[in-house]
């Protein structure tokens, strides 16, 4: 627990952020429904959507918008279940924002929880709606089942592997996975994002994204 003035806002601006982490204002300013964010590593990319456009967005609709955290592979998923919010916790931004309502987050049974924890680290309170909910690409086609209605966001983080290794049939698997939690295929909003390792992607071909014409912000 963080000992601080819940009515202080000079401690973080309106985002919940007081040393100018990463938003993605001008991207949703777009309106478009998948989004592809790529730059250098450690900028600030997957802690602003997750803590911005993920935590906050449940948050403001009252437990209503949850999301979905992906990685390509299962692998890769289990090393970092326990530790993507880490950032949104370090700082005090979830105990901040809720006014000491939630301090932790928990994961369960492949969802995230929002839970308030005492100063003996115990659990005082847990939300009982999952805030996210973990897929993978790789074992996308084992995900049956009806459409989770409350997930209105996707965020498949590290789409650009570092070992320039892909899955095979990984955009079928891909779009798999988007049909799976979007059945309808009108209500998903996604974001895509990546360091900036190598240009060669099946996602820029999939999508008719040519990466020597991109520019900064566009």
């Amino acid at each position: 627990m963080i000992d601080f003035d819940f009515d202080n806002k000079e401690l973080f601006d309106e985002k919940g952020s007081k040393i100018g982490y990463h938003t993605n204002d001008r991207l949703n300013s777009f309106e478009a429904n998948i989004n592809m964010l790529i730059g250098k590593r450690s900028n600030g990319k997957s802690y602003g959507t997750l803590a911005f456009d993920g935590v906050k967005e449940f948050l403001d609709s009252n437990y209503d918008k949850a999301f979905a955290y992906a990685r390509r592979k299962e692998i890769e998923l289990k090393k970092v279940q326990k530790s993507i919010f880490r950032g949104v916790l370090k700082h005090g931004w979830l105990e901040w924002y809720t006014s000491g309502e939630w301090n932790d987050i928990q994961y369960w049974q492949n969802c995230w929880y929002l839970r308030r924890l005492n100063a003996d680290r115990e659990v005082e309170a847990k939300c009982p709606t999952p805030m996210a909910y973990a897929y993978s690409v790789s074992t996308s086609l084992n995900d049956k089942g009806p459409d989770i209605e409350d997930i209105k966001t996707l965020i498949l983080d590290e789409f650009i592997p570092l070992n320039y290794t892909y899955i095979p049939h990984e955009m079928t698997l891909w779009n798999n996975l988007i049909s799976t939690l979007d059945r309808s295929r009108n209500k998903l909003k996604i974001y895509m994002i990546a360091n900036t390792i190598q240009k060669e992607c099946p996602y820029f071909e999939y999508y008719h994204i040519d990466p020597d014409k991109l520019e900064k912000g566009k």
